[in-house]
């Protein structure tokens, strides 16, 4: 008896790409996927203008104390009329005469501002109900409004409202003896 063996008959398949019915499934489930995910992800990326307001608000206090504490001279945090903010050294006065109430508003040849912070206020915010050193600042009687933080840490008293056209309000005031500014909006 031989042995003859079997013809084994090696089945390829003709089919070696995608169906147009398989790639349209797929096209239509990342259509799915993407129209579920795009709005979240511009929520995140477009964070509301309120809170990165308060957020560039409270950082550049921070910076101007920080500043003011490593360089062992006073540093300003400055809003402009123009809607910006900025952090300066602060300028010198020869005589040390004159209220609060005068330096004010009055836009000085202060020192250098710093590079890294310059920040601009968001369209739907509006500042309002600013005091420094319990004197109320009108947005539009000043050229610009200063907070002066000192090098032992402490500053000028400072207090701010910031409003979107939602009706939300959020309330800011630096604390007198460390210089940091604490939001106080109630729940």
């Amino acid at each position: 008896m031989t042995f003859r063996p079997q013809s084994v008959s090696v089945r390829t398949s003709s089919r070696l790409g995608f169906t147009l019915i398989e790639i349209m499934i797929v096209i239509g489930i990342i259509g799915i996927a993407m129209t579920a995910g795009v709005p979240l992800m511009w929520r995140a990326l477009n964070k509301n203008d309120l809170s990165r307001a308060v957020h560039d608000i409270t950082e550049g206090c921070k910076l101007a104390r920080e500043r003011a504490i490593l360089r062992g001279a006073p540093y300003d945090f400055v809003i402009t009329v123009d809607r910006r903010l900025n952090v300066a050294a602060a300028p010198v006065r020869e005589n040390h005469e004159g209220s609060a109430s005068e330096l004010i508003g009055k836009t000085s040849e202060a020192g250098s501002t710093i590079a890294e912070f310059p920040r601009a206020l968001g369209e739907q915010v509006e500042l309002s109900d600013m005091f420094v050193n319990n004197i109320e600042i009108g947005a539009s009687d000043v050229d610009e409004v200063r907070v002066r933080f000192y090098p032992n840490g402490t500053s000028d008293e400072f207090f701010i409202a910031a409003k979107n056209p939602k009706g939300e309000q959020r309330l800011l005031k630096t604390d007198l003896v460390t210089g940091l500014l604490d939001e106080i909006t109630p729940p």
